[in-house]
């Protein structure tokens, strides 16, 4: 069902689709040169988009985590949005992915112990929510600024945005 937006999905959409192909182990962090991720952006009526703080790279990004064993992406996704975002109900504004993205995660440390880079095969979906709480979490609403993107569920740009 996924159509790609430009030459970086259609080509991320192959690469993806080998993966799945090949028969390795995706789903979990055991396959550690690449594994299945779902996301979301979540946007508010009030043309605002939902941000956390990513430890990692020291920067604001979407919401998401890693399948863990999770075959339903759209599942995974809702899932890592309540969790790190305290909501309590979101609402997908698309069945289907609104992004997909091949992202490289460098090498890092986490619990003690080394992570080698390595890639996040990264299923995005759009979703809506009125407000979120942290639960401990960085978390921000971000205006959005020019509209781009979007044409069917919610019109606006994610790429040019402001922390409120």
């Amino acid at each position: 069902k996924f159509m790609p937006f430009n030459e970086q999905e259609e080509h991320d959409k192959a690469i993806l689709l080998k993966w799945f192909e090949s028969g390795s182990d995706i789903l979990t962090r055991e396959n550690e040169i690449a594994h299945l991720t779902a996301s979301a952006w979540v946007v508010s009526p009030k043309k605002s988009v939902l941000m956390a703080y990513h430890n990692i790279y020291h920067s604001w990004a979407w919401l998401g985590g890693h399948a863990d064993g999770d075959a339903d992406l759209h599942h995974v996704a809702q899932k890592e949005v309540m969790e790190e975002s305290g909501l309590t109900h979101v609402k997908f504004l698309l069945d289907e992915p609104f992004s997909i993205e091949i992202l490289s995660v460098d090498g890092h440390m986490k619990k003690g112990h080394y992570v080698s880079t390595h890639l996040h095969l990264n299923v995005t979906y759009l979703m809506e929510a009125d407000r979120a709480s942290s639960k401990g979490r960085a978390i921000r609403q971000v205006e959005i600024l020019s509209n781009k993107l979007l044409t069917t569920a919610f019109e606006a740009s994610l790429e040019c945005v402001t922390v409120m």
